[in-house]
């Protein structure tokens, strides 16, 4: 299959050629036309000058040489005929090629047709010497000769076009080549090799190219690294499921004790259940590490974070979740459902963990101009300052606090960096444990309203 991409460098060759093919061809027929004017008027001037010295050197004896005939051997001579008459009218002298019967009846310039011949002719009657003096050109023969005049003049002209486009070539590839040179360099890259291409060689207008390729380079560099760092994190948070579960599965088959047995397939299913937990949550993290855009529609937080809450609570005997959001209020945001519906899940089911059985969960919801903040908070034991950053790590477990994947927060986070907010953790006052707080922009309707 033939290739189809354009070459840059056929096409300003080809473009340059064209405009240039194009003022060259208008000039040279500019100059041609003209040329051949030119030598037309030199022709005429020719005439003119011609009748005159004729009038004046073969005035006395042209009636002596009444009906002579004379050949005028030149390449420009061959082509002028003359007739010489008396203003009586009488035949005194003419050119070889001449007819007997005149060639104008006027003083001046004219033209005459005469059979197959055209004639341009000029008059001039001398009354001083009583003659009437008449030179002219064969048409056909004039014009081989103005036309052989120009094309001499326009020649180098027609010849210099193929030099022109070789300088035109040379000139396009010697600018070309440093982006030649460019693309080889990247083209010979390794496809680890993602270190930022030299900018001082490349040419200016090429410059943009440039940083957009070295930008690309340095979020793949960041994407490969976080893809490392995720797989090696990953393998590691498995590892230790996979090998307590593999454990209790060899202590339940070597063991006879019945109970023994029932306790270890136990712990297997639960090992099970949190294998799959964070295989879940290692699968969702991974979508949303390559999700770019998702559904916009807008959506009411408050029924989102307010639905999740209390499906939450009945999962959880004994954990009790306030809501706290102002009445018949909405609350709007531009965003995808599913994924806000992830986030208030992993918010709110974080909390409830973290809380003694008997204190109670508070979810709030107000609106600030043009956002929506939404605050979960909790009794638990809460997260010392200087670590409350880290918590959106993945992986990352606060130090003598119960166990988790440490993925719920990580996931949080991306959440709300799709949606163009922002997440932070404090201490919650009224409780006295942990405060994330989410900031989203308002959906254009809530910030309409809001400002009204």
């Amino acid at each position: 299959m033939a290739d189809r991409r354009r070459s840059l460098r056929r096409r300003l060759i080809s473009l340059i050629m064209a405009g240039t093919g194009a003022v060259w061809l208008a000039a040279t027929l500019f100059t041609y036309e003209e040329a051949r004017h030119h030598a037309e008027e030199l022709f005429d001037a020719q005439l003119a000058e011609y009748t005159e010295v004729l009038s004046t050197v073969a005035g006395h004896e042209a009636h002596e040489m009444e009906g002579a005939v004379t050949l005028i051997d030149h390449p420009y001579g061959r082509t002028l005929t003359y007739q010489v008459y008396s203003t009586k009218g009488e035949l005194l002298m003419r050119s070889h090629a001449a007819p007997e019967a005149p060639l104008a009846a006027h003083d001046g310039y004219s033209r005459l047709e005469d059979g197959d011949e055209r004639w341009r002719v000029y008059r001039h009657t001398d009354p001083a010497q009583a003659i009437v003096v008449i030179a002219a050109h064969r048409q056909k023969e004039r014009a081989e000769l103005a036309g052989d005049i120009a094309l001499r003049l326009v020649l180098p002209l027609l010849l210099g076009l193929p030099l022109i486009g070789a300088a035109v070539w040379f000139a396009v590839s010697r600018a070309l080549a440093p982006l030649n040179a460019l693309a080889q360099e990247v083209g010979a890259r390794e496809a680890s090799h993602l270190s930022p291409v030299d900018p001082d060689e490349a040419p200016r207008e090429v410059m943009p190219l440039v940083e957009e390729l070295n930008r690309l380079f340095e979020r793949l560099e960041r994407s490969f690294a976080s893809e490392r760092s995720f797989t090696g994190d990953a393998a590691h948070e498995l590892r230790t499921p996979l090998a307590a579960i593999k454990t209790q599965a060899e202590v339940a088959l070597s063991t006879a004790n019945d109970e023994r047995r029932r306790r270890a397939l136990e712990q297997v299913v639960a090992g099970v259940q949190r294998a799959t937990a964070l295989v879940e949550q290692l699968l969702a993290l991974a979508r949303l590490d390559a999700f770019n855009e998702g559904r916009r529609e807008t959506v009411d937080l408050a029924g989102i974070v307010g639905d999740t809450a209390r499906e939450l609570a009945v999962s959880m005997p004994g954990r009790r979740v306030e809501i706290v959001t102002a009445a018949n209020e909405l609350h709007l945001v531009e965003g995808d459902g599913v994924l806000l519906h992830m986030l208030a899940r992993n918010l709110v089911d974080n909390a409830l963990r973290y809380s003694p059985p008997d204190a109670a969960v508070r979810v709030s919801l107000a609106r600030e101009r043009d956002t929506v903040r939404f605050d979960v908070e909790d009794a638990g034991p809460g997260v010392e300052p200087e670590l409350r950053q880290r918590i959106f790590d993945r992986f990352f477990r606060v130090p003598g606090v119960q166990p988790g994947s440490g993925l719920g927060l990580s996931i949080a986070r991306r959440i709300v960096e799709l949606h163009d907010g922002t997440i932070e953790a404090g201490k919650s006052e009224p409780l006295g444990g942990l405060r994330v707080t989410v900031i989203l922009p308002a959906s254009l309707k809530q910030a309409l309203s809001a400002a009204a």
